[in-house]
């Protein structure tokens, strides 16, 4: 019995889950931040980048 509760203790006082969990979520919040600004911004740059190339034609 006392095995089986200081393996339950050692499960719940680890934290790699816990940290590979907040390294997913900050990943998927970068991941939204970057899709939204590039459907946001995405036409306003490539017209900038079109601009641009015409204008060295």
């Amino acid at each position: 019995m006392a095995r089986i509760t200081q393996e339950v203790r050692r499960f719940f006082s680890e934290e790699e889950g816990a940290a590979l969990a907040e390294y997913g979520i900050l990943v998927a919040f970068i991941a939204i931040v970057a899709i939204t600004a590039v459907t946001f911004f995405g036409s306003k740059i490539s017209a900038k980048f079109s601009s641009l190339a015409n204008s060295f034609s």
